[in-house]
C-alpha cells in the first residue's frame, strides 16, 4: 500500500465519516478520483492541490508529506519530518523491510475498518497490559 493512500484512507475515515463522496464534495474533487487515489494510484501535483483544498490544515499536511514519501527512495523518508509535532507524537524507531510493510498495512486496514481497529486495541490491551 502507499503511503498516500493510506494517509487519505485514514483522513477519510476520520474527518469526512468514511465517506469518499463527502471529500469529493468537499474539494471539488470528482469520486473515482479519489477511490483511485485511496487504493494506491500516486497523486499528480494538481490532485494533491484540489484535495488539500478540501481538508484542515494538520490533514492536509499529512497528506501532503504521505504522498511526497512515495516518490522519495527510502533513505530519505526521514527528510518528510515535519517541524511541527505533538509534543507526546511517537514515531517508529527503525524497522526491517517487511515489519515495516505489515505496520503500514495494518495502519490502512484499521483506517477502513472498524472491526480491525477493535481487533487492534484489544490486542494492545492483552500485549501492554493497559
Amino acid at each position: 500500500m502507499k503511503f498516500g493512500a493510506t494517509a487519505l484512507n485514514s483522513i477519510i475515515s476520520s474527518s469526512f465519516d468514511g465517506k469518499k463522496n463527502n471529500l469529493a464534495l468537499a474539494s471539488g474533487c470528482l469520486p473515482n478520483v479519489i477511490t483511485k487515489l485511496t487504493s494506491g494510484q500516486f497523486f499528480t501535483p494538481q490532485t494533491l492541490s484540489l484535495i488539500c483544498g478540501g481538508l484542515n490544515e494538520a490533514d492536509a499536511r499529512t497528506l501532503c508529506a504521505a504522498a511526497c514519501r512515495d516518490y522519495l527512495p527510502k533513505k530519505f523518508h526521514e527528510i518528510l519530518v515535519t517541524a511541527t509535532s505533538k509534543p507526546n507524537q511517537r514515531t517508529l524507531p527503525p524497522l526491517d523491510e517487511k515489519t515495516e510493510s505489515i505496520i503500514f498495512d495494518l495502519a490502512d486496514l484499521c483506517s477502513r475498518d472498524t472491526g480491525a481497529r477493535e481487533w487492534l486495541h484489544q490486542m494492545a490491551t492483552w500485549m501492554f497490559d493497559e
